[in-house]
């Protein structure tokens, strides 16, 4: 969804001037491309004031969405390490990396050392950016196998806010092992006393 006309022009108008507050009123209802458009319009300066009075949820989403030439990292690298990881902590596993990958690895190191959970960042983080390690993620849904439907999308519910992109579920046994794939309209189509097969 685009913003509407004038939109992105008055929020550009409010960070400029310093106000956080008028900019959160349009920001937060928006799609985060729309702050990523207008953080992409200002200098320097703005930008790195802006980044660090917003929410870092906020903050987090607009960076994943801008372009890979407005260089979201070099952002990401002008904040202390600790807010840097706050912003870090709120982004998909995947996006997290994309930006991480590009900063100077000391940088890097300093800002992941301040992450509170930073082991599936540094194992995916050891891929190549164009292999298929490079584009995963670690945000899943997994539910014990042995379930039924209703108790699984119970197991659902409570870890979908976890996941950004939610299409499948995972069934594994109690060792972790994958034992099937489900997807996530035959789980909720399907009565909830069956027992998942």
């Amino acid at each position: 969804m685009t913003a509407l006309p004038g939109l992105h022009e008055e929020m550009r108008r409010l960070a400029e001037v310093g106000d956080v507050t008028g900019l959160l009123r349009y920001a937060r209802p928006v799609h985060a491309s729309d702050l990523s458009d207008v953080l992409a319009q200002l200098d320097n300066d703005t930008q790195l004031r802006l980044v660090q009075a917003l929410p870092p949820a906020l903050v987090s989403e607009a960076l994943a969405e801008m372009e890979h030439g407005e260089h979201p990292e070099a952002l990401l690298a002008q904040l202390r390490p600790e807010q840097a990881a706050d912003i870090v902590e709120e982004l998909e596993d995947d996006d997290a990396v994309d930006l991480i990958a590009e900063l100077p690895p000391a940088t890097a190191q300093r800002i992941l050392a301040a992450v509170a959970d930073r082991a599936d960042l540094e194992r995916l983080l050891a891929y190549d950016e164009e292999t298929a390690g490079g584009r995963m993620t670690t945000a899943l849904v997994a539910v014990p196998a042995g379930m039924t439907i209703g108790e699984a999308l119970g197991a659902v519910r409570q870890q979908a806010e976890e996941v950004e992109d939610l299409f499948q579920v995972y069934c594994v046994e109690d060792d972790g092992r994958l034992t099937g794939v489900l997807p996530l309209q035959k789980l909720v189509v399907v009565g909830p006393d069956r027992a998942r097969r």
